[in-house]
């Protein structure tokens, strides 16, 4: 009898080793031949910054941090420069006081003055937002012109009833103020509240800070009155309080708070020249607050 061969392989096993093989590759292979053909998007790549480059985005970063408060401060700092040639306030634009330093906002109220006219260095004084550093530069090459010769050609009855009309803007009530031409109920109310809040009118161009009121309407009533300063009333910044200084205006809290810290420390005020020496007013701001103080 025929021993049977051990290493012998029935054609059937073959087949399943073959199948087994076949499987067993796809196991191995297909999973890598994914991840090779999947795309890159699918990774996310993590880029190490050596020590360098990490003080580099440091420095950046601070940078970027201080640039605001510098350009804040750049803004604060007003340049003022001196004209070139002697010229007319009057006929100087808004585009023009801003070359020679002002604010947008300071060169619309110069318009607002220069509107009715300014015929001397009086007058053109009075325009409260000009600094005195500016009108040091400026004061000798300004050039008044005369002032215009009313040609209007009125009755002597005219001019008396002109004259009747007239009232003193800081004593009249609203029903004296509404019998003005140009003046109703509504600007009446806001006249006497902005002149209870200033403690009386200086001067008409400060009608101006009247809300709503504009450089037209303004001329329609602004020859029926008059203005008598001495009526002013003034606060005493050797006793008013904080509360009584920050009401007024022109004034708000940081510099009542410095007014009265002052006095704490150096004790009573012996001129309104005093209040110079604090940081917060500076000769623009005092200008306009000297009338409306006392000791």
């Amino acid at each position: 009898m025929r021993e049977k061969d051990p290493f012998y392989i029935s054609k059937r096993n073959r087949r399943g080793i073959l199948l087994l093989t076949a499987i067993l590759v796809v196991l191995v292979f297909i999973p890598r031949i994914w991840v090779y053909l999947s795309s890159e998007s699918d990774y996310t790549v993590e880029y190490v910054l050596t020590k360098r480059e990490m003080a580099l985005v440091a420095d950046l970063s601070g940078m970027q941090k201080d640039r605001p408060l510098f350009a804040e401060r750049s803004r604060k700092k007003q340049v003022y420069k001196k004209p070139d040639r002697r010229f007319d306030p009057n006929k100087l634009t808004a585009e023009g006081w801003q070359k020679l330093g002002l604010s947008d906002r300071q060169a619309a109220v110069v318009l607002r003055f220069t509107e009715h006219g300014v015929y001397s260095e009086a007058e053109f004084r009075k325009i409260f937002v000009i600094p005195d550093e500016l009108y040091a530069l400026i004061k000798d090459s300004l050039i008044f012109p005369e002032r215009p010769v009313d040609n209007s050609h009125r009755s002597r009855k005219e001019e008396v009833e002109t004259q009747h009309r007239s009232v003193e803007i800081n004593s009249a009530n609203a029903e004296t103020l509404e019998s003005l031409k140009g003046i109703g109920p509504f600007f009446a109310r806001q006249i006497i509240k902005r002149r209870e809040e200033l403690g009386g009118f200086l001067y008409k161009e400060q009608l101006l800070e009247v809300w709503k009121m504009d450089a037209e309407k303004l001329s329609v009533f602004e020859q029926q009155i008059t203005i008598d300063p001495q009526v002013v009333k003034k606060l005493n910044i050797n006793t008013a309080d904080i509360t009584e200084l920050k009401s007024h205006p022109y004034i708000d809290y940081s510099v009542a708070n410095s007014i009265v810290k002052m006095r704490q420390q150096r004790g009573a005020y012996q001129s309104l020249d005093d209040l110079r020496e604090s940081k917060l007013i500076d000769a623009e701001l005092f200008r306009k607050l000297k009338p409306y103080l006392t000791l």
